[in-house]
């Protein structure tokens, strides 16, 4: 990890309260030293070596992101609270406006995070710790068959088994968790109540009520700030993909090309035991279901909440033929199923833990039981090439997207507490042509 400098605030005033600060680097923070094998073996079933069996296995690590020994660094959020005169009316804070002397009452009351009042330049030891952390990895294994019907015409299918296993977490560390390594985990929570309530009636949705668990920490666990979180090796846990495609293919002669697809899988996350998770509430970022499908969050431009499950199948077909006069014409057509509505209600209140965070409960059980309509679109494309002498070639192209222009929904709003609750957020982008050229020598 690199040394890193946070900047003094530009606003007159605070700049005192919140000078510039170097955090020192954090040499060989984290190591990750992993073999990656891989082996492949395909048999010719026939003399013609028409049909052929193929099989692969793989060992790989997950991929390591860059900033993952960033909390070990000592510059991190710093803030305090700051009572304002809103002399304009505007509803804003100016910084003309700000009252810097209610910031010794907001001190006295702990309100400031980040650094220390009275030592504000102070550069401490990190309160997080790095403990037995290993190599996330995959096993992945892939069994197909490949044949040729006729001449330039083949079919092909594949299973895909991947075992994901070894992943690192950063637990909370605590005084009183010795029988669970140090640090809070799923064996340290107790069942403390159930939220009820009725599912939405929209298209899509399981109708019906929901009964939902929420837990807390137990009785003598005891929670320290000042411990901070540990890297290490998450035990109990791992992730199992399964996935079969199949699919014909016409590579391009007699002036032709098709490709005709369909897959389907299944992603789902296994606990052995509670030691592999937190608060073992379901809430909208971990399920916390034994053999429930593994959910990941979009991140992007925030229009909708959009929480990606692999979706049961997907068909997708493309195809492409070429005119007289050096005309183009291709169509491609997708299929797959929604993304689900994950139905959840936040609160700060009412099932939070006692490390006070808020959780966003997930009010269905199977977070791909509720699903939005399926996916549809047709593309088409139509291109024209004119050449210019020998070897200069200009392609026009017109592109049309979303052919029918369909309006499939995207996005809701999930959370209940909104009253945007069950709302539309999002449609597919609605009907877009595009002229297009490329000059080629």
């Amino acid at each position: 990890m690199l040394p890193s400098t946070e900047a003094a605030s530009s606003v007159a005033g605070i700049a005192a309260i919140l000078p510039s600060i170097t955090a020192p680097g954090v040499k060989n923070a984290l190591k990750f030293s992993l073999l990656q094998p891989r082996v492949g073996i395909t048999w010719a079933v026939d003399e013609a070596r028409k049909t052929q069996l193929r099989f692969t296995y793989s060992m790989f690590t997950n991929q390591i992101g860059a900033g993952a020994a960033s909390f070990l660094s000592v510059a991190q959020y710093r803030g305090f609270y700051l009572t304002a005169l809103d002399a304009n009316g505007d509803h804003i804070a100016q910084p003309s406006e700000l009252l810097f002397n209610s910031y010794p009452a907001f001190v006295a009351d702990a309100d400031y995070w980040g650094y220390d009042p009275a030592n504000p330049t102070q550069v401490s030891t990190p309160i997080h710790k790095i403990g037995t952390y290993g190599n996330p990895k995959t096993h992945e294994f892939i069994v197909g068959i490949d044949h040729e019907l006729a001449p330039n015409l083949g079919v092909s299918a594949s299973y895909t088994f991947r075992r994901n296993q070894d992943f690192n977490w950063r637990p909370i560390m605590c005084s009183s968790c010795t029988a669970t390594g140090g640090y809070i985990t799923g064996a340290n929570y107790t069942y403390k109540g159930v939220v009820t309530g009725t599912l939405p009636s929209v298209t899509g949705s399981p109708s019906g009520t929901y009964t939902v668990p929420y837990y807390g920490l137990a009785t003598g666990t005891v929670y320290d700030p000042a411990k901070g979180t540990i890297y290490s090796t998450r035990p109990d846990y791992y992730q199992n993909y399964q996935g079969f495609e199949m699919s014909a293919t016409k590579r391009m002669s007699n002036h032709w090309m098709a490709r005709l697809g369909f897959s389907t899988n299944s992603w789902r996350e296994y606990f052995d035991s509670n030691l592999g998770m937190g608060n073992p509430t379901p809430i909208l970022s971990a399920p916390n279901q034994n053999g429930g499908l593994v959910v990941n969050a979009t991140s992007g431009s925030g229009k909708s909440s959009v929480y990606l499950v692999q979706p049961k199948y997907q068909v997708v077909f493309n195809g492409a033929y070429q005119l007289p006069l050096d005309f183009d014409i291709g169509a491609s057509y997708l299929l797959r199923q929604g993304f689900p509505m994950p139905w959840n209600y936040s609160t700060s209140g009412g099932f939070t833990d006692t490390l006070g965070s808020t959780k966003s409960l997930l009010l269905v059980n199977d977070v791909g039981a509720a699903r939005l309509p399926a996916v549809q679109t047709v593309d088409v494309r139509v291109g024209k090439r004119i050449r210019f002498f020998s070897k200069v070639t200009l392609s026009v192209d017109l592109d049309v997207f979303n052919l029918f222009n369909s309006a499939t929904i995207l996005g809701r709003e999930y959370r209940k507490q909104s009253t945007n609750y069950t709302n539309i957020l999002e449609v597919m982008q609605p009907r877009i042509m595009r002229i297009g050229g490329r000059i080629t020598f």
